[in-house]
């Protein structure tokens, strides 16, 4: 039985198959183009579905339930901004596909992590407002994504999730 998603949960299942497919180089679909109402639509498909479906397989360590450093996709940050008493950071995140093209996955990863578009900085860039301090908080960002991101894959439920993407500072 389907369940009925809001139209925020639609807005996060999208956003988790557009950064899935930005991350792995695939082509997960989203939506189906509707002849009645002359317009794209979400195709009912969550990201966990796909993930089954496909058959998507991650390349796991099941003993220490890790991804090997070679497999893993690098998320690369920027911190555009830091407040003046270092408590706030506004980021920003970019990865790079196999085909070597720069993607920005700020919109994405807000999405997830926020659960809303991001805003923009002074230079229009799309950024995510962390807060916080006495830790490396690119690291909290792309740990809490990676966590967020594969939260609901059966075969990873005694991992650590938030270890299956890897980052560096830009």
């Amino acid at each position: 039985m389907k369940t009925k998603l809001t139209k925020k949960q639609i807005e996060i299942e999208i956003a988790k198959v557009h950064l899935f497919n930005t991350l792995y180089g695939t082509k997960l679909e989203t939506q189906i183009f509707s002849e009645k109402d002359n317009e794209w639509i979400f195709n009912g498909v969550t990201f966990k579905e796909h993930f089954e479906k496909e058959r998507l397989e991650l390349i796991v360590d099941h003993e220490k339930y890790e991804i090997p450093d070679m497999q893993r996709p690098i998320v690369y940050g920027i911190v555009r901004r830091v407040s003046p008493n270092g408590m706030n950071r506004q980021i920003s995140l970019k990865t790079v596909n196999n085909k070597g093209v720069i993607s920005d996955i700020t919109y994405y990863a807000s999405m997830l992590i926020d659960e809303k578009e991001p805003t923009l900085d002074r230079l229009n860039h799309n950024v995510i407002r962390v807060t916080g301090a006495g830790m490396d908080m690119l690291f909290h960002t792309v740990y809490t994504l990676s966590g967020i991101l594969f939260r609901e894959i059966e075969e990873l439920q005694d991992a650590d999730t938030g270890y299956l993407l890897d980052y560096r500072y830009i």
